[in-house]
């Protein structure tokens, strides 16, 4: 992942004045459960985006997490979390994704087969 996969994200992060960008999606079962975003602008203070801008933004988040990793919401599914920082106007991006994984382990006995 790289910074000019985030071009047009911090583009409109700069142009309403947005600063940092946290971004939550939980999913399993074949459906995405849950995708929340949130802003802040330079102070830390919580920031509220027109709606068809948040919109475009998490459509561009998802299409990255589908991009990087593509059936995330499948059987067990997974989770994550994204942190794009624009701190004096070097982006900074810090992104986790964790795989829901089911672990099988076997015990076992027998008699009689001497």
């Amino acid at each position: 992942m790289q910074e000019k996969d985030f071009t047009r994200i911090i583009t409109a992060m700069r142009a309403t004045g947005a600063c940092s960008l946290r971004a939550e999606y939980h999913g399993s079962g074949d459906s995405m459960d849950s995708f929340t975003m949130s802003f802040a602008d330079g102070q830390g203070n919580d920031l509220s985006l027109p709606k068809e801008v948040a919109s475009d933004i998490q459509n561009q988040l998802y299409d990255l997490l589908v991009g990087d990793h593509e059936g995330w919401e499948n059987n067990e599914g997974g989770y994550g979390e994204i942190s794009l920082d624009l701190d004096d106007g070097v982006p900074t991006m810090d992104w986790d994704h964790y795989d829901y994984v089911v672990d099988t382990s076997l015990t076992s006995h027998s008699f009689g087969d001497d």
